[in-house]
């Protein structure tokens, strides 16, 4: 855990605002080969990423501080304070989502733009971004994992946000592992589909699989629905509608 990179005279360099800041540039610059792959005017592929990058930040900040209303219910200025840590991915992916869709539902233009193909080009880079989340989260402590009784590979020695060690579930360093597995998967897939949307179903599918194995690790307070983690029910939620979504395109591909 390292949470300060750099630190000066009235200076501080917070090591989770680097990688995040790395894995945004990354990702973009992911997205724009795969679009250009695509064959996706570079202008809207640029749109399409400002969009999402704009509302997903949004959308990742809110659902953080209404996970974690209690304490921002009496320090509202905080909810501001990005360079300190706390998003939420699952705001972020939802924020995100919602920013394409605007994007390509925008009323008065001149050319239709899929939504599929858009969604496609981006999944790459998201991919990525998802590592590097987790690799900013290892080194700020957050998305800790919960307490365990003996070490082993997924149990190790770690501290929580508050620098507290223990031995814990590796979740942060099973998160980085976990979100690079994948998007080497769906790089290395991408041309095999033989229909636009499907590698970005397939991702979704595949990263809800992996958040509902993650959030059963997980030690960070959260809001509960019905004994599950909040985080585990958006998680099956994700996995569902990505298989039921990729099972009806490949089936209407087939039957044309």
């Amino acid at each position: 855990m390292h949470p300060i990179l750099l630190r000066g005279e009235g200076f501080t360099l917070y090591t989770y605002t680097v990688l995040l800041d790395l894995g945004l540039i990354c990702g973009m610059v992911l997205t724009w080969m795969e679009g250009r792959r695509l064959w996706i005017n570079p202008h809207q592929i640029l749109n399409a990423i400002f969009c999402v990058l704009c509302t997903g930040i949004l959308g990742a900040r809110l659902g953080y501080v209404l996970a974690n209303w209690t304490y921002f219910s009496e320090h509202l200025l905080d909810a501001a304070r990005l360079w300190k840590g706390g998003l939420s991915w699952y705001g972020g992916f939802g924020g995100g989502l919602i920013g394409l869709i605007a994007y390509v539902a925008w009323p008065g233009r001149k050319t239709r733009l899929s939504f599929w193909l858009l969604a496609d080009a981006l999944t790459p880079g998201l991919l990525l971004g998802m590592v590097w989340g987790w690799l900013a989260c290892w080194m700020a402590g957050c998305a800790y994992g919960a307490p365990a009784t003996s070490q082993s590979w997924v149990v190790w020695d770690l501290p929580d946000i508050y620098g507290v060690r223990d031995l814990r579930f590796a979740t942060q360093p099973l998160g980085v592992v976990g979100s690079l597995v994948t998007c080497m998967f769906v790089w290395a897939t991408r041309r095999r589909w033989p229909v636009a949307g499907c590698n970005f179903l397939t991702s979704l599918a595949l990263i809800g699989g992996l958040g509902c194995v993650l959030e059963l690790t997980r030690g960070d307070d959260t809001l509960y629905w019905g004994g599950w983690r909040a985080g585990q029910w958006l998680s099956l939620v994700m996995m569902v509608t990505g298989i039921v979504l990729l099972t009806w395109r490949w089936a209407r591909h087939r039957l044309r």
